[in-house]
């Protein structure tokens, strides 16, 4: 068993919990997911972990409550527990550039945070994901900036 250590809707119909789950929140890494079992009735469901106390043996999860089962995970309170927790599940993202998820980061904590997502809460960390998601654009435009000029300098390239 599972408990919940804290829940609360940060945005209408968008839901933080933190699950105690010491394993998992020694091991996880950035982008895993965890798959979540309400009772033994209920659906296996995946979600990402956004983050992990490994002093506290917790995890965090942030999700959309839009279906059955979501809907009932939302419904739950602290000191309510998940029957199953399996991860960290998939293959963890290596992040050189990481401007952009810190952003999208610091909006989801200011909007916690407050209790509220309205523009002023999330407007600095969703420019901060803005201009890193531009910056990276440039780079990938730049980069394919030579294999497009020989590809135009090559007669018949790419032809069928």
């Amino acid at each position: 068993m599972f408990p919940i250590l804290e829940t609360k809707e940060i945005a209408k119909n968008v839901y933080l919990q933190r699950i105690q789950a010491p394993r998992i929140s020694k091991k996880r890494k950035a982008g895993q997911f965890l798959v979540l079992r309400r009772n033994e009735e209920g659906e296996r469901i995946p979600l990402t972990i956004v983050s992990s106390d490994t002093v506290g043996g917790s995890v965090t999860i942030i999700f959309q409550a839009v279906g059955k089962s979501t809907t009932e995970f939302a419904e739950m309170k602290v000191g309510d527990t998940y029957l199953d927790v399996v991860g960290p599940l998939g293959l963890a993202t290596h992040i050189e550039k990481f401007g952009t998820v810190v952003g999208i980061i610091r909006a989801f904590e200011n909007m916690a945070a407050t209790g509220s997502g309205g523009f002023a809460v999330v407007a600095a960390g969703i420019s901060e994901a803005l201009v890193a998601t531009a910056g990276g654009l440039l780079v990938g435009v730049l980069a394919m900036l030579p294999v497009t000029l020989v590809v135009l300098a090559t007669p018949n390239c790419g032809a069928t």
